[in-house]
């Protein structure tokens, strides 16, 4: 939910409020003067983050002009044009405002509030906050699913503890260029090198043939990687 903080000296009677506006801007009321302090004319993510630049849009505006009595006011216009009333009791404000964003869904990777858009992942029902966050909740998935397939491949295979951690440490220097090879291609390259038995020399080995003779030229892989 996005908030638009903004002054605004309200018609017909010249009541002087700092306006915190639920919607953003297309919400705001009609009576908004030209931005003049930090932090005015802006969207917020979140009411407490708006608030608290209210409260100190506020207090600059009163130190320019002790004469004005000023409050910060909060509300939703739907729209149409609505005069909100101001609230003096900024702890109150503050409050609301936390139990209110407190309510609104949060991006299950960063735990910030969703703004208006949203990024989703294939096959999963979970939304992100930014494409950053779904790139991340992607490369989170997709490590948990190779594990539990290599896993399932140690139970097949009856692998000790200690030949599943080479396990993951040979996939991990693999992916620095195995771009053109897909995850099924990987895990038969696997097996074809693990079957039922696999002794400390056998493990050194391959990782040297591996990273000696990877499939193609190394130095090829790696910038097409």
């Amino acid at each position: 939910m996005k908030f638009f903080v903004s002054r605004q000296k309200y018609w017909p009677d010249g009541e002087c409020v700092v306006e915190v506006a639920a919607g953003g801007r297309d919400y705001a009321n009609a009576d908004m003067l030209v931005p003049k302090y930090a932090g005015e004319g802006e969207e917020y993510v979140g009411m407490t983050p708006a608030v608290e630049a209210a409260i100190a849009i506020a207090a600059s505006w009163r130190s320019d002009c002790p004469d004005l009595e000023i409050e910060v006011a909060t509300g939703c216009t739907h729209g149409f044009t609505m005069p909100f009333e101001g609230e003096p009791n900024t702890h109150k404000l503050i409050e609301e405002a936390k139990d209110y964003d407190e309510k609104l869904p949060k991006c299950p990777q960063c735990g910030e509030i969703m703004g208006k858009e949203e990024w989703t992942l294939p096959d999963c029902d979970d939304k992100f906050c930014s494409e950053n966050c779904a790139n991340r909740a992607a490369e989170f998935y997709a490590q948990l699913d190779n594990e539990f397939r290599l896993s399932e491949l140690a139970t097949e295979y009856e692998l000790s503890d200690d030949d599943l951690a080479e396990c993951f440490v040979i996939q991990k220097e693999w992916e620095a260029y195995k771009g053109e090879h897909p995850q099924d291609e990987w895990h038969g390259w696997l097996i074809s090198r693990i079957g039922k038995s696999w002794s400390e020399d056998e493990i050194k080995s391959t990782i040297e043939e591996t990273y000696e003779h990877p499939s193609g030229d190394r130095e090829e892989s790696a910038s097409s990687s």
